[in-house]
Parts: C-alpha cells; structure tokens; sequence
C-alpha cells in the first residue's frame, strides 16, 4: 500500500510540475517577450534613419552603411538566441519568426538596394548627371516602399501576437 501511495504521490508531482511548466504564457509575459524584440527593432530602425539622413544631408554613406548592416546582423543574432516563447503546446515562435524575417528582409535591402544606392550617390559626387541622380532617386523611393512593407507585415504580426495574449501594445 505505502508503494502504490508513494507512485501515486511521486506521479501526481510529476503531473503537476508538466503542467505548471506547460501552462499558457500569460499577457505579463508576451509584453515582456514583445519588449525584448521591440528593442531590437528600434536599434535596426535608429541606424537606418541615420543612414537616410546622411544621404539627405550629403554626408558620406558608407560608414553609415556599415554601422546599419552591423546593427542587422547583431539583432539578428540576438533574436535567433531568444528563448522560445511558451512551453509544450503554448509553445509559440510565430513572432519571433516575424521578427527574424523582418531582420532578414532590412538585411536583403541594405545588401542591395542600399549597396546600389550609395554607389549611384560616389558616382554622382564625382560628376553631376541628371540621369544618374533620376537612378538614385528611384532607388531611394523603392527602399522606402520596401521598408515600408517589410515593417507594416511586421507591426501586423506583432498586433496579433498582442491581441492573443491580452496586451496593449503603446506608440
């Protein structure tokens, strides 16, 4: 009898401890996780609006460029390190994944058509060409549209992340 109380006990505690460990992550939690990734966001968003404002203000591009892309790959890096968010089935990564692919996405722009922008604008310092500057110009504009789509598809998954755990999300 004391074997079968004790294997009773002992499974019940077990029982307890999976399901406590796997209960459902709650709004305190998700903004705390929303928090983290929004961190990084900002950092990638802060080193972009310098690099579009030295290319306003005509200031050399590249070491803007570099302090971008650098600030991509470190965020990148600290989100692939986050822990998953939730355990067992509340485990939930699709944030996180959104947040990835918005990284991944800012990455591929500045890998190209940032890349191609400030080559347009080394050239243009060198020689005045109507026709370039046209070129660099469209290039900046379609980078905006980019950014623009890549960080409306983010906020959209962060809405959602929101709203299944019960937060306010604040400007």
């Amino acid at each position: 009898m004391k074997k079968s109380y004790l294997f009773l006990m002992v499974f019940s505690l077990g029982f307890l401890f999976i399901s406590c460990s796997n209960s459902k992550p709650d709004a305190k939690e998700a903004a705390k996780y929303n928090n983290v990734i929004i961190e990084q966001q900002i950092l990638i968003a802060e080193t972009i609006d310098d690099l579009d404002e030295a290319f306003y203000l005509e200031h050399e591009l590249l070491p803007y460029y570099e302090k971008a892309v650098n600030q991509v790959n470190s965020s990148i890096k600290k989100i692939e390190e986050l822990e998953n968010f939730g355990k067992g089935k509340y485990l939930d990564n699709t944030f996180k994944e959104a947040a990835l692919k918005f990284a991944f996405e800012l990455k591929a722009v500045l890998e190209n058509e940032y890349k191609l922008l400030i080559e347009y604008d080394a050239l243009l310092t060198e020689e005045f060409d109507e026709e370039l500057e046209d070129k660099l110009y469209d290039i900046y504009f379609l980078i905006d549209d980019l950014f623009s789509e890549i960080s409306t598809s983010f906020l959209e998954s962060q809405s959602k992340f929101a709203e299944k755990y019960g937060f306010v999300l604040e400007d």
